[in-house]
């Protein structure tokens, strides 16, 4: 179920549905929640498809920047950070450096600075060196906008991350987002995990 992957944190409505409203087509409504005769909205959208519940559950959150910002930072714990620095004045830095001292699980992944340690955890040079490692539930980006779509992919391919979230200023195409999406995945972009945090 969404919500346990989430910590609870997401408000999910479940509402009993009238199996004969629907023409005894149950093929509508079951699976979602291992129930014939319940069917899961949010915020009014209805999941009809169990197929498609983390699309579409990433979709309505993502198409909500203030609702997709609440959800990662109060119910996702496991950052990977890639492009992290070294250098304490760079936001790829002080931002993660933030979140670890918030109580955020930080991963530092950056080539450059392979086997040194950030932010209480050994540096990696690549996403993908964190297979087996636990389960990220975000993937936050420091990269060019050029990198991003790449970037993406390697979450996706890394399977069970639930959110990618891209550092304010870098550019992200629709395409990217969508990419994401479709892979059961919110997308935040041209947003600080910072400034958002700190704002409470």
């Amino acid at each position: 179920m969404i919500e346990s992957r989430f910590n609870g944190q997401v408000s999910l409505s479940v509402f009993e549905m009238d199996l004969g409203a629907l023409g005894g087509d149950e093929s509508m409504i079951s699976g979602i929640l291992g129930s014939a005769d319940a069917a899961v909205f949010i915020n009014g959208v209805r999941l009809e498809d169990a197929d498609y519940v983390l699309r579409d559950f990433a979709s309505i959150i993502s198409a909500d920047k203030t609702l997709a910002c609440s959800t990662v930072l109060n119910g996702l714990k496991r950052i990977a950070v890639v492009g992290a620095s070294r250098e304490e004045e760079k936001p790829a830095h002080y931002v993660p450096d933030y979140l670890s001292k918030c109580g955020f699980e930080v991963f530092p992944i950056n080539p450059n600075a392979r086997g040194f340690e950030l932010f209480g955890k050994k540096c990696v040079g690549m996403l993908s060196d964190l297979k087996g490692d636990g389960i990220i539930d975000v993937v936050e980006v420091f990269r060019p906008s050029g990198e991003v779509d790449k970037i993406v992919d390697e979450a996706i391919s890394l399977g069970r991350v639930l959110a990618v979230w891209v550092q304010s200023g870098i550019m992200v195409s629709p395409e990217t987002v969508k990419k994401g999406i479709d892979a059961g995945m919110i997308m935040i972009t041209d947003e600080c995990m910072m400034k958002k945090l700190a704002e409470g």
